[in-house]
């Protein structure tokens, strides 16, 4: 099976938003992070961090998920900003297993795709220039990243599921208030 295939499956067995009956997402508002888990055994499911960039449009700083959950945390942080957009972060390199995901949101007909107007080069940017070289695979990769990052992506699930997964995950936070959220995070990373 090709590693496009592989993938193709992997983001079609996708938790959405009409699977979330024991998820919750803890909203950590001071460093824009969402930390979903599920309530019915306090057990983290993947943390997406996202922020204001250059070209006003929300990058992605960071996102773990278990299989299946990857997807539905890009498209809870899209419905938090809409209707402005996301996009890859300016400042670090972009995982292959996230590159996929842009190119699963860039091929959807239900998100829409805008160019990002920037008055800088970003720190990506001139990653991508760094890496740019002589092995045409790479330079094939590279050359599909800077479109990507050069795109902003919008879609909402509407502002009334996210903000049930916020109040649900309020209150069980206050249910279980020694909850060590941080812990949970960076267990989504091992």
């Amino acid at each position: 099976m090709k590693l496009s295939e592989i993938f193709d499956e992997l983001f079609e067995a996708r938790v959405t938003i009409n699977d979330t009956k024991n998820l919750a997402v803890i909203f950590l508002r001071d460093d824009n992070i969402f930390l979903l888990i599920d309530t019915e055994y306090a057990d983290p499911k993947g943390y997406i961090g996202f922020g204001q960039t250059l070209g006003d449009v929300y990058g992605i700083y960071g996102a773990y998920a278990e299989k299946g959950y990857g997807p539905l945390l890009y498209e809870l942080v899209m419905t938090h900003v809409y209707p402005k957009g996301v996009t890859m972060s300016d400042d670090s390199s972009t995982s292959e297993e996230a590159m996929n995901v842009w190119e699963k949101f860039a091929s959807r007909n239900d998100v829409e795709k805008k160019p990002i107007i920037r008055t800088q080069q970003t720190d990506k940017e001139e990653w991508f220039d760094s890496m740019y070289g002589d092995d045409p695979e790479q330079d094939k990769w590279i050359d599909r990243g800077r479109e990507l990052h050069k795109t902003q992506f919008i879609y909402t699930l509407g502002k009334p599921k996210l903000d049930a997964l916020i109040s649900k995950g309020d209150e069980f936070f206050k249910k279980h208030p020694s909850l060590d959220v941080w812990h949970m995070i960076y267990s989504l990373e091992r």
